[in-house]
């Protein structure tokens, strides 16, 4: 998380006062602000069938294409997939929180942000279920701007368990 703070700095109210990994999970760690303090899960957005095929295909010498192809649809069904099993947690330990955060972190080649972007800005709200909001976090790549970007369907920041 600690990585991720500087693609975030206008996403917390106030300046980061700290980051500590709480001893139960969720959330995977809790930022303390100035003027709140927030509880953040995070998971990460990955081909897992694509990535297994192409570790088969390369012990058995066959030379294969290591991105994953992706579409809409098929980036749409991922991402829902992954705040499904995060958004309705049985316990948020550790809180009340000012916020609950969800960051979803994909290092996939295949997407970048502005493609995201426009898949996300043409779909319904996505349902975050018990947080305030969402956000993907790609890895660095030269020359794209931009790295973070923010899940539609987020709610009225209000006291989160």
């Amino acid at each position: 998380m600690k990585e991720a703070l500087p693609f975030l700095p206008n996403e917390f109210p106030g300046p980061v006062q700290s980051v500590d990994s709480p001893d139960r999970d969720p959330p995977d760690c809790v930022v303390t602000t100035s003027e709140a303090r927030i509880g953040v899960e995070v998971t990460e957005l990955v081909d897992q069938a694509h990535l297994e095929a192409v570790v088969r295909a390369k012990r058995a010498g066959v030379v294969v294409h290591d991105w994953a192809a992706w579409d809409r649809e098929k980036f749409l069904e991922f991402l829902e997939n992954r705040i499904s099993a995060k958004a309705e947690p049985a316990e948020v330990f550790g809180g009340p929180y000012d916020e609950y955060v969800l960051l979803v972190h994909t290092a996939e080649p295949g997407l970048d942000p502005s493609t995201v972007r426009g898949w996300l800005e043409n779909s319904a709200p996505v349902d975050l279920g018990v947080f305030s909001s969402g956000h993907i976090l790609f890895d660095y790549r030269p020359h794209e701007g931009g790295l973070l970007v923010r899940l539609p369907g987020a709610r009225a920041c209000e006291t989160l368990p």
